[in-house]
């Protein structure tokens, strides 16, 4: 994509080069891409719709320096969360308790809150995407750029999953665009990324037991590790939606 003159959205410098920008980093991409598979292209879910696509959320969005700023994140993530051998380092550099908790580095839990907290605030910069933050997104947008704390009406959490064991559902080449929801008081908006579970809460009644694990506030400062099979009926509805929308229309399953 060419770059095109406009106001940066992040930064709000006026009649600056506006690139192409990712929603979900670019290397999430190719880290899920299955190249052993007949159809090599990953399970996009975006929207509340699942197939499997080699499209990729991809808008003009953001100037070069906001770009540098958002890739710093992106790339702290590819080092930290499942890659393509099936480690995971984020599982190897924190420290595991008995209630399957693991604790991170004060660097560690900012740093992915900011991530998380990136990815929404792209979603709900991007036109191809149902996904908002309301007046809550300039209030993202400053904390992104340091501007100002993220105030309590925020909340955002993460959860790890970790292969089951004896094979299971393997999650770790998952990648979904943010999926909002609207709730009593509050919204939450989800995404999954190689391992990673990210729910932000939105709202002045988001529920004290969000609360009590913000990646934020909370202390011990600390992300639920979980088996992967429990994010299984948190897709199945996409997932059904595109086998009976291919399956109307006479085209193969999305998975096959």
């Amino acid at each position: 994509m060419l770059a095109r003159m406009g106001k940066c959205p992040l930064c709000r410098t006026p009649e600056v080069a506006i690139r192409g920008s990712h929603v979900m980093p670019k290397w999430s991409y190719r880290r899920v891409r299955d190249a052993t598979a007949k159809n090599p292209n990953p399970m996009v879910v975006a929207n509340g719709v699942a197939i499997q696509s080699s499209k990729q959320a991809r808008e003009y969005m953001l100037c070069d320096a906001c770009e540098q700023r958002l890739g710093r994140l992106d790339d702290w993530a590819s080092r930290v969360l499942y890659q393509a051998d099936g480690s995971a380092p984020l599982l190897t550099r924190t420290v595991r308790d008995p209630g399957g908790w693991l604790t991170l580095t004060d660097e560690d839990a900012d740093n992915l809150a900011r991530f998380c907290l990136s990815i929404l605030w792209r979603a709900h910069t991007a036109t191809s995407l149902s996904t908002s933050l309301g007046a809550y997104g300039d209030v993202v947008r400053d904390y992104l750029m340091a501007s100002s704390d993220l105030p309590p009406e925020i909340v955002p959490i993460a959860c790890f999953y970790e292969c089951s064991p004896g094979g299971g559902s393997d999650i770790r080449a998952l990648a979904t665009t943010p999926a909002s929801s609207r709730n009593a008081g509050y919204h939450q908006h989800r995404f999954a990324l190689c391992g990673l579970d990210a729910i932000i809460a939105v709202g002045r009644q988001v529920p004290a037991v969000y609360r009590k694990y913000c990646l934020i506030r909370s202390t011990p400062r600390r992300v639920l590790l979980v088996a992967s099979d429990t994010i299984i009926d948190w897709l199945a509805k996409p997932f059904a939606k595109a086998v009976a929308w291919r399956h109307k229309r006479g085209l193969p399953l999305p998975f096959t």
